[in-house]
């Protein structure tokens, strides 16, 4: 087995009318860590808790030298209501307590490193 580097991110998918539609998992892993690392820079220049503003998410082609791909792009938007911000720490309090079990579902294909030893 071979550990990947992950980070998860945690969510609330809001509707149009700013209602909370459901909650979200998206772990990152390879290229997206560049874009978690982004989220959490966006987050600290805003010096609020990360659960305090709207961040929206869409797809971008990127380029590398394994090839050309999508990845996620986040753009930070409004700060939420006080309602959705107290809706979205209560999922961080439960998760961090571990009141609630969160399964990614997510098992990445990973090519065997050589051994190193």
């Amino acid at each position: 087995m071979e550990i990947v580097e992950t980070a998860t991110n945690f969510g609330l998918i809001l509707g149009e009318d700013g209602s909370v539609r459901s909650e979200i998992v998206i772990p990152m892993t390879s290229t997206k860590l560049k874009v978690d690392r982004q989220i959490n820079s966006m987050i600290r220049l805003r010096a609020a808790p990360r659960f305090a503003s709207v961040f929206y998410l869409d797809s971008t082609k990127e380029k590398n030298d394994k090839g050309t791909f999508y990845n996620i792009r986040a753009t930070i938007g409004p700060w939420v209501s006080q309602e959705i911000a107290a809706a979205a720490k209560r999922m961080y309090d439960a998760i961090h307590s571990g009141d609630r079990k969160v399964d990614t579902g997510y098992e990445p294909e990973v090519e065997s490193a050589p051994d190193r030893f």
